[in-house]
């Protein structure tokens, strides 16, 4: 099996069912924690999760995956250059950290397993094998390698949030926030690890501390669409309603900007209102686009946006006042009576 220019990174269905399938990890009595079901797991061997791994890896190769004018095909090609004049296990690790880095998991995992046979005691290989891992949806293995990671010396605040992700993703919440948690004193600003801590928060009921917490991710990237989402949430269960209104519209103008990829300093504010306000207008949402427009319209800008910022008011207005005539004629309409 090879992975070539274009072909999708990700183990056939059923592969992967195969491979979840595997009696590799045996109910017992474990300081592991106990995942959904109420019982208590051993995490497998490390010698049984590379046994499982090097079943869904690929054959090696040096086809490169991406466009060789785009960043990541520029250190695409500068890593494979290396690796064509000297190989090694550090080679194969800088290509394996490189295509785990852009979730391209089995072609990860085909340079991280040759780099495990060149050097199986370098604690920074388990921590990307257990990356891969958590890419491939196995958090289980994904633990099993970050244990092997750590007991070889090699630790950062990023294995704590995989770890987290890992513990989340079987059951085990007191576990996942204490990695969390480990993450953030490292890192306070790890956006995952905000997100990680704020769901298992508000899924405990903690919901001003789930809110603290989302305020910081909205410090940290203040357009990106998710902490407005699930602050808008809790705000509701708390019956803040005026403020739940405001995430919900700062979520949607959010979404837009992601959708449009508008988000951070990609482009200017006055193009991102334009573009935000358009949407807007065609979601019905005039009151929120006439915002944008009039934000735009105090931005010192050309006179063709200037147009453009006008003429997305007027729209606005009209549309508004339109709305407010068809409320009025409602309500005085009256049904008329049929007869019998």
């Amino acid at each position: 099996m090879s992975c070539g220019v274009g072909q999708a990174d990700g183990p056939s269905v059923a592969a992967l069912g195969a491979a979840r399938g595997t009696a590799d990890v045996e109910p017992m009595g474990s300081s592991n924690g106990t995942p959904r079901g109420g019982q208590d797991w051993s995490l497998p061997t490390c010698a049984l999760v590379l046994s499982k791994l090097e079943c869904l890896a690929p054959e090696l190769t040096t086809v490169a995956l991406f466009e060789p004018q785009s960043q990541a095909g520029l250190q695409e090609l500068e890593l494979l250059a290396i690796h064509a004049r000297s190989g090694g296990a550090q080679s194969e690790l800088e290509l394996g950290v490189f295509y785990a880095n852009q979730e391209r998991s089995l072609r990860a995992l085909s340079h991280l397993l040759r780099s495990a046979q060149l050097q199986p005691d370098a604690g920074e290989l388990w921590f990307w094998l257990g990356v891969t891992c958590a890419l491939l949806e196995f958090p289980l293995e994904t633990l099993a390698c970050l244990e092997r990671a750590e007991g070889l010396g090699w630790w950062s605040p990023s294995l704590e949030r995989v770890r987290g992700e890992a513990w989340a993703d079987v059951g085990h919440d007191e576990r996942a926030l204490a990695a969390f948690e480990a993450c953030l004193a490292g890192d306070p600003q790890d956006w995952r690890s905000l997100l990680g801590c704020s769901r298992l928060l508000e899924s405990t009921g903690e919901l001003e501390a789930a809110l603290e917490l989302l305020a910081r991710m909205t410090q940290l990237d203040p357009e990106h669409p998710t902490p407005h989402y699930r602050s808008a949430s809790i705000l509701r269960r708390l019956g803040r309603m005026d403020s739940a209104r405001n995430a919900e519209r700062l979520h949607r103008r959010c979404a837009i900007l992601d959708d449009l990829r508008l988000r951070g300093p990609v482009a200017n504010p006055m193009r991102k209102r334009l573009a935000v306000g358009a949407e807007l207008l065609a979601q019905g949402r005039p009151g929120e686009a006439l915002l944008e427009y009039e934000d735009c319209l105090a931005l010192p800008i050309e006179s063709a946006a200037m147009e453009a910022a006008r003429l997305g008011k007027s729209r606005c207005l009209s549309m508004l006042e339109q709305a407010k005539t068809d409320s009025l004629e409602l309500v005085g309409w009256r049904p008329a009576l049929g007869g019998r």
